[in-house]
């Protein structure tokens, strides 16, 4: 029997449209109020309560204006609240000169003195809150599940130090190996410079770093996720192996990480 036919008439009375059908048809309408009485239950279709997600992904870093910086990495998270989770991340980035660095490397032979220091890898542990998830729809054809999150952290990022150039009289044993502390750059190869009598050193160091950002994750099944993160890290940087000071200075960098999430141990629907 429909919500506001009245009780005391019978299914036959209603639909042919009687009187007291339509009475208490009137009765019943004039008392609702708009949406006060739709209520809206929303499942979360993405269920993480005691599970791990793997994550491998490929990455863009932007912040460089010598580099193409691009490279690959991987996430491990486990949930032990639906909305609360600790991850493993990390990655591995590769680099790309830019023109402007050619032309500054191979034509005016300064670019060791104003390219600063360049990221290699970085390995860490976030918090993630995940307070937002919902739908949306794709086209008008299909209905996808999405959640939104935010995490904070922290690790260490492995740093390509600004090159030295030396004489090529000096010997190798004695470039090669010096340093080696937190925040203190390493000599670890040595590469001779085109139509020059110098030598390149490569050089790296090691920085405590700090890494926040947000992300979202696109529900291609219960137990697997397209997942774009939108990173920033910053670590202390300095300039020429001084000490920090007056030739230190802060390093940003900015990065897009994109790829597919695995969930397991797998969930059934109830």
């Amino acid at each position: 029997m429909p919500m506001w036919a009245d009780a005391r008439d019978s299914d036959d009375d209603f639909f042919r449209g009687s009187s007291q059908s339509v009475k208490g048809l009137s009765f019943y309408v004039n008392d609702l109020s708009p949406f006060s009485d739709i209520v809206v239950i929303q499942r979360r279709y993405l269920v993480k309560t005691g599970r791990f997600e793997i994550a491998p992904s490929v990455l863009l870093l932007f912040s460089n204006e010598f580099f193409i910086n691009a490279g690959i990495g991987g996430n491990l998270a486990f949930y032990p609240l639906e909305k609360h989770g600790l991850e493993v991340r990390g990655f591995y980035t590769t680099e790309f000169r830019r023109s402007v660095w050619i032309d500054m490397s191979e034509k005016l032979g300064i670019v060791s003195s104003v390219v600063g220091d360049r990221t290699i890898y970085f390995i860490g542990l976030v918090y993630k809150w995940i307070p937002i998830y919902g739908k949306m729809a794709w086209f008008d054809n299909k209905i996808i599940p999405f959640e939104m999150s935010f995490f904070l952290g922290g690790g260490v990022t492995r740093v390509r130090c600004r090159d030295v150039d030396v004489s090529s009289n000096s010997p190798e044993s004695e470039l090669v190996g010096a340093g080696g502390n937190i925040g203190e750059c390493t000599t670890v190869a040595v590469e001779p410079l085109r139509n020059d009598n110098r030598r390149r050193l490569i050089r790296q160091k090691t920085e405590p770093t700090v890494i926040f950002g947000l992300g979202q994750s696109y529900a291609i099944s219960r137990n697997m996720t397209f997942r774009i993160d939108l990173n920033w890290q910053y670590y202390g940087q300095l300039i020429g192996g001084q000490s920090a000071g007056s030739g230190s200075f802060h390093h940003w960098d900015v990065l897009m990480t994109s790829g597919l999430s695995f969930y397991f141990p797998k969930r059934k629907v109830r």
